[in-house]
């Protein structure tokens, strides 16, 4: 009986340390298999795990200790094959699940709106003097203006220079330096140019050129051109007047005057009046226009009456005689400015024809009373010389 109870107990031994060891194996390979889908899952590109993980296939337990024949102990087996689950497949193809990594959102920021580039130009000239004439100086001073409301302008350089080359510029540096200007406000260049005074051409181009940066240092460039126009030198000659020496009252004079334009341009609406005592007002004369490098001959025919006649004459004085006074030239250059120049003359008037038969029978009686004591005297001088001459010739024949 004893026998056949350590019989039992040994089954029960061998039975416990088979299922200890079924649980060992089994725990090891669970740990096996967490571990590869974690590597699995590690790994971005496809990763195998090892296709089979195999358990010990049968695990044996002792050979049976046999009892007797005739009482059998019920069997106790330890299962003849424990199976681990045999093959621990991993996928074949484990694909690695790629998380997707969220792309950040920028920012919304509303879109300022678009600023157009700002822009300097030219907002005012003004010359000193007004009238620019060739052999003179002048000063220009050019406003400038920031069209841009909102932008300012910064390391402002501003350049100028003259597109002939004719204008001589009094500065050797022709540039100028400004460190801002506010949007929407400006500045001012002043230039100083001699005008030589055989310059060739008479509306002269001056550039002005510009250079500078917005806040954010963006650079930017702008041009203006301003015009300058130099007047034209006129050059008007007039020839003294020439007329009669004598001029009969009542008969037309004639005075001839050459009017020269030695200039460039052209001289406009030329007029002559005389002003002399001795002639009817006869009005002002004119003669037109007189183009650049020529003459034209102005003609006056005024009628002669006498010295006692009209707002010049002179009741008092003497009707006929010497007489003067001028011719008053006026004319207009291009822009319509008026000039005056007088020009003297002289001439004598003389006693009309008529009035001279009228008066001639009273001349030759005065002439005709006179004659005798001339004739008296005549005879006496003749009679003087006669008696001397005779008495010469009796004297020395008696001799």
């Amino acid at each position: 009986m004893m026998r056949k109870n350590r019989g039992y107990i040994q089954l029960i031994r061998w039975g416990i340390c088979l299922g200890m060891t079924f649980m060992l194996v089994l725990g090891s390979a669970s740990v096996a298999m967490a571990a590869g889908d974690d590597a699995t899952a590690a790994e971005i590109p496809t990763t195998e795990t090892p296709t089979t993980t195999e358990t010990p296939t049968s695990t044996e337990a002792p050979t049976t200790t046999e009892a007797p024949t005739t009482t059998e102990a019920p069997t106790t087996e330890a299962p003849t094959t424990t199976e681990a689950p045999t093959t621990t497949e991993a996928p074949t193809t484990t694909e690695a699940v790629i998380p997707e990594i969220p792309i950040p959102e920028e920012p919304t920021t509303e879109e300022e709106p678009p600023k157009h580039a700002p822009k300097m130009i030219v907002s005012s000239v003004v010359t000193e003097p007004e009238v620019v004439e060739p052999g003179k100086d002048v000063a220009i001073t050019v406003g400038l203006y920031n069209t841009s409301t909102d932008v300012a302008l910064y390391n402002m350089k501003i350049s100028y220079e003259c597109t002939s080359g004719e204008l001589i510029p009094y500065d050797s540096n022709n540039s100028k330096y400004v460190s801002n200007i506010r949007a929407g406000g400006g500045t001012s260049l002043i230039v100083q140019f001699h005008v030589p005074k055989d310059i060739m051409n008479y509306n002269q181009k001056i550039n002005i050129m510009m250079e500078y940066e917005d806040e954010k240092a963006m650079s930017y460039a702008s041009s203006e051109t301003i015009n300058l126009n130099i007047s034209k030198p006129l050059g008007f000659h007039a020839d003294n007047p020439v007329a009669s020496q004598k001029v009969e009252s009542g008969t037309i004079a004639d005075i001839n005057m050459n009017l020269f334009n030695t200039g460039k341009s052209m001289i406009y609406n030329v007029y002559c009046k005389l002003e002399c005592r001795g002639f009817l007002d006869s009005g002002t004369y004119y003669y037109g226009n007189i183009p650049p490098e020529s003459s034209i001959t102005a003609t006056l025919n005024p009628v002669a009456s006498n010295r006692q006649y009209g707002v010049l004459g002179d009741p008092k004085a003497e009707k006929y005689g010497p007489v003067s006074g001028k011719i008053i030239i006026t004319y207009e250059d291009e822009s319509g400015e008026v000039y005056t120049q007088e020009m003297k003359i002289s001439t004598e008037i003389t006693m009309p024809e008529r009035e001279r038969a009228e008066q001639e029978p009273e001349i030759k009686t005065v002439k005709y009373n006179s004659q005798w004591w001339v004739s008296i005297v005549v005879l006496l001088v003749l009679i003087d010389i006669l008696v001397i001459v005779v008495a010469f010739y009796i004297r020395k024949h008696r001799v």
